[in-house]
């Protein structure tokens, strides 16, 4: 049996649909600020990075927020886009800090593990020099896989740690511009 796809498409764009009694639900209620500065609602939060996630980051994306009649105000669309562009504009820039801060992290652990590289292949030379021996050898060997190990983590760094960063950064960035739509409550009958 094949699975259904949990999200409706409408012309080009994927809908994120949420059904709630009130926009304030999408916020975090101990948050004081005004309502377009607010924190998100941390389960309301992960539902749209998740749902928006499983989208390619080409595919349109538009939030549809279903409401009762009385609870749709004028311009109740723009207030949510707003505060969803305001919070994820802010978390797209802590993770840009996130990603800078892991490259200035992996330059100087480069810096270090090179630093430390040159001077176990030093002190190799200097522990080959005297007379040989299978401790002489042993050591001298030591010492040059523990400077190459040394330039393992600065690797992994450099190579890996921050291709999450930047997919996270411009998931963010995409939800940051998903355009809100507000329509009122469809009642089923089950």
């Amino acid at each position: 049996m094949p699975i259904k796809w949990p999200y409706r498409k409408e012309g080009e764009s994927c809908l994120v649909e949420i059904n709630l009694q009130s926009p304030r639900q999408l916020f975090n209620t101990l948050d004081p600020s005004p309502f377009h500065e607010k924190d998100l609602d941390p389960a309301a939060e992960r539902y749209l990075v998740d749902a928006i996630d499983e989208q390619a980051l080409a595919v349109p994306v538009r939030l549809v927020v279903h409401l009762p009649e009385e609870a749709i105000s004028e311009n109740v669309a723009q207030q949510l886009q707003a505060a969803l562009q305001n919070y994820f504009s802010y978390r797209a820039l802590a993770t840009l800090h996130t990603l800078r801060r892991c490259f200035r992290e992996g330059r100087i652990a480069l810096l270090v593990g090179l630093v430390f590289l040159v001077s176990c292949f030093l002190l190799r030379q200097l522990v080959l020099s005297y007379e040989e021996g299978f401790s002489n050898e042993m050591l001298a060997e030591g010492l040059l896989i523990i400077g190459w190990v040394a330039l393992w983590r600065p690797a992994d760094i450099l190579l890996y740690d921050w291709w999450p960063l930047l997919r996270h950064y411009r998931l963010l960035i995409k939800i940051s511009r998903v355009t809100v739509e507000v329509r009122p409550s469809v009642h089923r009958s089950f």
